[in-house]
Order: C-alpha cells, then structure tokens, then sequence
C-alpha cells in the first residue's frame, strides 16, 4: 500500500530547515470538515506503536486515557504535581506521533480517503523515503553553496 501513496515533489525537493528535526506531517482526510494531521519523527522502532495498529485508534486511544486524567488546580499542591508528572512520563513515548499543527507545506505529505488504513509501520516506510529525498536536497544545497 505504501507504494500507492504519492510523496509531492515539494516535499522531495525542499530541505530540511538547519534548526528542524526530520519531521513529516501525514495530512489524512476524513471528511469534507476533519483532517487528521499525523506527525512522525524518525523514531526508534521497538519503541514505536505496535505495526498493524491504525494511527487515528492510536491516537484516540491517548485522547481517551488523558481524559481520565483529574484536572490540575494548583501547581503548588503535591497532588497535581504528581498526576503532572504522571501525565508527563504517560505522554512522553506517544510525542512523536502526536497531532500537530504546521504551516510547513514542504514537510506535509496528503493521504487521500481511499487510503486511510495505512498502518504505522507503512508511514515509517513512507517517512524514510521523503527523509532521504529531503537530506538529498540538503546536499545539493550544500554543493550549490560551495
């Protein structure tokens, strides 16, 4: 299925900027009013989701268990501070993947609606190609300069 997903030359074609971490936006298109805006770093893969699991359940699934989280009131008080830090150590390992908005039109990449069942596993394959289309144009940029 990965094969199937066009990577725009734009995205190809344009560097990373020199204070960017290796980011690429996965705009999914759920329907006329809702897109979903994926957001993948190169990230370890044993410490990634589990392959065949859908991002968006992934994701839900985080929104879900934050929810059961009680508000925090008073950053003073030793209760709040311990579900923060609890929220904190719950959240870290999903931050690669977390929903994100971005402007960068050079680090999105547009999954139409036929092909929303991607898998994690499909977009780091995904990622790894536009990443090494995108450090290419860094060394072109680089020669151009020299």
């Amino acid at each position: 299925m990965s094969d199937e997903i066009e990577i725009q030359e734009e995205v190809l074609s344009t560097p990373y900027e020199d204070n960017e971490h290796p980011n690429i936006r996965f705009d999914i298109k759920e329907n006329e009013d809702v897109t979903k805006h994926l957001l993948f770093y190169k990230t370890d893969k044993k410490n990634s989701f589990s392959e065949g699991r859908m991002p968006s359940d992934l994701l839900f699934d985080v929104f879900k268990e934050i929810q059961t989280f009680p508000k925090i009131k008073n950053k003073n008080n030793k209760n709040d501070i311990e579900t923060f830090n609890k929220f904190i150590n719950f959240i870290n390992i999903f931050i690669p993947h977390l929903v994100i908005n971005s402007n960068s039109k050079t680090n999105v990449i547009e999954v139409d609606d036929s092909k929303k069942d991607i898998t994690i596993e499909e977009l780091h394959e995904i990622f790894k190609v536009a990443s090494k289309g995108k450090r290419k144009a860094m060394i072109e940029r680089s020669d151009d300069k020299v």
